[in-house]
């Protein structure tokens, strides 16, 4: 989820790094992306790749080959991107890769086809519908099965698959993220607070009734200052509320509070929620253990001028390993935006704050307290009994568990941005193992390594890097010796969904029993991109939906989307339809659920003000109901 952050301290920042010509753009750590600055080429080369706007616009410096205006001219994406400028003639991009034969080796995928209309991936570890972007070439399946086509009476923006109804039970919101039922089975939502503004929300728990919203909890007002947002995830155990957050030193942190407002904070102390990403669900699992999920610092295991407003707030962050691991000895070049000299670089390595260089064969150490995982403690003895289950996710945000006790979890794969950065293919919905590393950093969604020559970005956005001192040029390389380490490559297997890239996968949820055909699908709520912020390469709008993976695994398949790809607020429809959902729950009734963030957008002329290129409205977000039909 995003983060507030002083926005004095982002006026300052912003502004200097304009003046070093290396701002792409700031963007929000949220379900699916972050604070982001990419290294670009220098300001006096945008003048040439402006025809059409205004002058001096876009105010940010031009990303390099292949980018044209977006309509309003108030920033960059690829010509082709929906949102490009008509009528230019962008620089030459490089040719695509060649076509991928179509055959793939025998027993690949290795998982069965999800049914009519689906190929294998390029790579044959899955599968996509046959016009998906990672369709391997030359297939010929059979006809699509048609897809959510059945607009809403009430609201015609939104398609449902037919047989459902959806409808507006809670509006108005700001910033919900979850929600959850007491014994008596009431609901209640909290609002995360935050969002980068000069008189930021609180953190709030809401009981929704009767269609109307009732502030039962003032967290922040509680905390007097141990409370700081985002407030994430929620869940009802034992007549109390559970919830994480940020503590007052930034760093995750689970808190316990009852009806009558007793808080007891349980532990804190997750020095990588300093950073963009931070503590996200939480759920009881089968074993009445509590879980939660911890998103890592950074974007691919290296601290940058991508993330400088946070370090600037807490200089000692870092990612931190669940367990000791060996370093190659990798370190980055970027601009040191903590001094005055506008000229000075830095050398950074992995697992260590910015400025600070690592050695071939330095071992950091793993600690209970660390990101990119799924931590387990017992309720009643949380600081004293929590340790990590899983790692080396990226920003994982929800899991939960079918009948048999498997456990899914959803995750926000990489964006193109920072000293380290990869064009991964997909976001990924993972089966959950007990003790399994999941590669982050050095490996990609699906498990393949983040140095393949597909995975690669334009040579501008690709920053020097040393080993000993010695020039690596922009060659790519993993951050972790592995062999070392003693990790093990994740078994491909546990890829259990294939989303969208930048589709942000955030809380999910299992259809029950009364659900029919589709008890056991696996539902996620993808939160949706922030492109061209958080990747400059991205083309199209992706997630904005609530999308089913089938019990076997497979290609997410759209459940609930908009009439046209993205918000509804982008398609004339504010309200009317489904602008970012971040949690999807099944409630004691059967109904689905899902709470709707609300508006969310990229505002590239909030960089010239000092402020992050991001407008969020308050009082958009709300929570849907859909139930089945006679």
């Amino acid at each position: 989820m995003k983060s507030n952050c002083s926005i004095a301290h982002m006026s300052r920042m912003t502004t200097r790094l304009i003046v070093r010509g290396c701002v792409v753009a700031a963007a929000l750590a949220s379900a699916g992306s972050s604070l982001a600055i990419g290294t670009l080429v220098g300001p006096g080369e945008a003048a040439a790749q402006t025809d059409g706007c205004p002058a001096g616009q876009p105010s940010s410096p031009f990303p390099g080959p292949g980018f044209v205006p977006t309509t309003d001219c108030q920033g960059w994406v690829p010509a082709d991107h929906p949102l490009a400028r008509t009528g230019r003639r962008p620089d030459p991009s490089p040719p695509p890769p060649p076509a991928t034969p179509t055959a793939c080796p025998a027993g690949q995928p290795a998982s069965p086809s999800p049914g009519p209309g689906f190929v294998p991936t390029t790579d044959c570890q899955g599968w996509v519908p046959a016009d998906h972007p990672l369709a391997r070439v030359g297939g010929q399946p059979q006809p699509l099965p048609p897809p959510p086509t059945n607009p809403s009476a009430a609201f015609p923006t939104i398609l449902l698959p037919p047989g459902y109804a959806i409808e507006k039970v809670a509006d108005r919101l700001t910033y919900p993220t979850s929600l959850t039922w007491d014994d008596a089975g009431r609901m209640y939502v909290v609002e995360a607070g935050g969002q980068f503004l000069e008189e930021p929300p609180p953190i709030r728990i809401l009981r929704v009734e009767a269609g109307a919203t009732t502030e039962v909890l003032n967290l922040t007002a509680l905390g007097a200052g141990a409370i700081q947002d985002s407030a994430v995830g929620l869940t009802w155990h034992q007549g109390a509320f559970f919830f994480t957050h940020r503590a007052a030193d930034r760093t995750g942190a689970v808190s316990r509070v009852t009806l009558a407002g007793a808080l007891t904070p349980l532990f804190s102390g997750i020095i990588d929620s300093q950073a963009e990403h931070q503590v996200n669900g939480i759920r009881v699992g089968p074993d009445g253990l509590m879980y939660v999920a911890a998103g890592p610092a950074t974007n691919a295991g290296v601290v940058g001028i991508d993330i400088a407003a946070f370090v600037t707030r807490s200089p000692g962050l870092k990612a931190t390993p669940c367990r000791d691991i060996v370093l190659t000895g990798r370190n980055y070049v970027t601009p040191d935006f903590r001094t005055a000299d506008q000229s000075d670089t830095v050398m950074t390595g992995a697992f260590v704050p910015f400025g600070v260089m690592t050695t071939p064969g330095q071992v950091i150490p793993g600690t209970n307290k660390c990101g990119g995982s799924i931590l387990v403690f017992d309720p009643t003895n949380a600081e004293a009994t929590l340790r990590p289950f899983a790692h080396g996710f990226r920003n994982i945000i929800g899991f939960a568990w079918n009948d048999s006790g498997e456990m899914f979890a959803a995750v926000n794969g990489y964006d193109v941005r920072g000293s380290r950065t990869f064009n991964d293919e997909l976001d990924a919905t993972y089966r959950v193992r007990e003790g399994a590393w999941y590669g982050w950093p050095d490996l990609s969604a699906a498990f393949e390594p983040i140095t393949a020559p597909k995975f690669g970005v334009p040579a501008a956005l690709i920053v020097p890097r040393f080993v000993a001192g010695a020039p690596q040029g922009k060659t790519f390389g993993f951050v972790i010796d592995h062999a070392a380490s003693g990790l093990t490559p994740p078994d491909p297997s546990l890829v259990f969904g294939r989303h969208e890239l930048n589709s942000s996968p955030s809380l999910i949820d299992v259809a029950p029993a009364s659900w029919g055909e589709l008890a056991g699908h696996v539902f996620t709520a993808e939160w949706g991109d922030l492109t061209p912020a958080t990747n400059p390469l991205g083309q199209k709008p992706t997630g904005f939906r609530i999308s089913r993976i089938a019990p076997g695994g497979g290609t997410a398949m759209p459940f609930i989307r908009n009439a046209m790809p993205g918000p509804a607020s982008a398609q004339g429809a504010p309200g009317a339809g489904i602008e970012r959902p971040f949690d999807v729950k099944f409630g004691p009734d059967g109904a689905m659920y899902i709470v709707d963030y609300g508006i969310a957008r990229v505002n590239f002329a909030r960089v010239a003000q000092g402020q992050v290129p991001y407008d969020f409205p308050p009082f958009t977000g709300a929570i849907w109901k859909v139930t089945r039909t006679p």
